[in-house]
């Protein structure tokens, strides 16, 4: 029987073997200490250069905790955009001051009632403000422009329904720049508005947009069409009929401070609605408004399941898309004709599906003839149940005030 090999011992240095082996064991401990200390020590080291990189590179003055360096006013501006925001839409301000001027002891001038406008023309000759800040527009007005100048304005015309007013400005400045557009702003963004609350011209107020095309029923208002923008900010008297601008400076709406309920938030009127009425108004000193006398809402599947707990069987809503009648004013042009339930997919041909189709297909056909006393009749398409229904339904035509020369 063949012997197994025996396993080759490994060589070891002479010294090591004398050690013994209470002495190896020492040895051991000690090698694992020295590894154990010089990476400690490595990474204090790394960690020391970083905090000094950090001083260095954030503080000011060796001071820490880290202080912010100071800004120089055009690196400022660059770095804060809401700031910038504000600057540019300050020559399209304007500081409004209504009624009789009186003269105090330091020897200004204040007036009864102070707002804010906005400069809609290249040319600085038409202005746009808030109805509530012109009152009947019988009123002398004096507007305070982005370069000091103070001239007379008159009031061309007035849009209680949208709650707009537009006036002329007798000696108009060119502003440095034309009135720049945004697109529709969602919840969410950032925004600027710029007016004279207490008449402290040019104050900067800052918030968000809460919600878009909101219905202004449900804050009590319902003297006022179209799909408003809810706003979060501080909007006090004298900031109404100013602009709100987003991040990047481009005007979205035109503020109105509700007045009919303190607990209604701030709402800004979209500077697209605010243009369609205002270029009536300038031509004509009138702006034409159709209405059917219909509460709506875009139909969802919460909104379809809840209306139908409201509605018998054979009137159920089946449809998924379009404006659902939520109520019926009894004295209006729909009285007889529409009923709640009904879902309106088309007006005139054209889908509706949001309020903001509907107000547009209204506006179309109010303006379609002005020299018309009244409305033609629309075409209206109609989901009622599982059936599909065409209508004729003239909209009634609601006429705004026109100041008295």
């Amino acid at each position: 029987m063949a012997r197994p090999q025996s396993r080759q011992r490994r060589s070891v240095p002479p010294w090591w073997s004398r050690l013994g082996r209470q002495g190896r064991r020492h040895w051991r401990r000690v090698a694992i200490a020295v590894i154990l200390f010089g990476v400690g020590g490595a990474i204090a080291f790394f960690d020391t250069g970083l905090a000094e990189r950090s001083r260095s590179q954030f503080s000011v003055d060796g001071l820490w905790p880290p202080v912010a360096p100071s800004l120089s006013e055009t690196d400022f501006f660059k770095r804060n955009h809401l700031a910038a925001a504000a600057r540019r839409i300050q020559p399209q301000v304007l500081v409004l001051g209504v009624g009789e001027p009186r003269p105090i002891d330091n020897g200004t001038t204040v007036y009864p009632e102070v707002g804010t406008g906005l400069l809609l023309d290249g040319q600085g000759t038409y202005g746009v403000t808030a109805a509530s800040v012109v009152g009947r527009g019988d009123q002398p007005i004096a507007a305070l422009l982005a370069d000091g100048r103070r001239v007379a304005a008159t009031v061309r015309g007035i849009d209680p329904v949208l709650g707009i007013a537009v006036i002329v400005l007798g000696t108009g400045r060119r502003p440095d720049a034309a009135l720049d557009l945004g697109k529709p702003p969602k919840p969410g963004d950032w925004t600027v508005a710029i007016g004279s609350p207490a008449g402290l011209t040019r104050t900067v107020a800052i918030g968000t947009v809460s919600a878009t095309d909101r219905g202004l029923e449900l804050a009590g208002i319902s003297d006022r069409q179209g799909e408003f923008i809810q706003i979060d900010a501080a909007i006090t008297q004298g900031l109404e009929g100013g602009p709100l601008v987003n991040g990047s400076g481009a005007a979205i709406a035109l503020m109105v401070r509700p007045t009919t309920t303190t607990d209604a938030p701030p709402y800004g009127i979209p500077l697209t609605a605010v243009l369609r009425s205002a270029e009536q108004l300038m031509a004509t000193g009138r702006a034409r408004h159709g209405h059917l006398g219909l509460v709506l809402t875009p139909l969802t599947r919460d909104r379809r399941d809840t209306l139908n707990g409201f509605l018998e069987p054979a009137e159920l809503i089946t449809a998924s898309q379009g404006l659902a009648v939520v109520a019926v004013d009894p004295d209006g042009p729909a009285a007889q004709r529409l009923r709640e339930g009904d879902v309106i997919v088309a007006m005139d041909g054209q889908p509706v599906d949001s309020l903001a189709a509907y107000r547009m297909a209204l506006h179309r056909a109010a303006i379609a003839d002005p020299t018309q006393p009244a409305l033609p009749p629309m075409s209206i398409t109609l989901r009622r149940g599982d059936r599909t229904l065409t209508l004729a339904i003239a909209p009634a035509l609601t006429r705004t005030l026109l100041p008295p020369p």
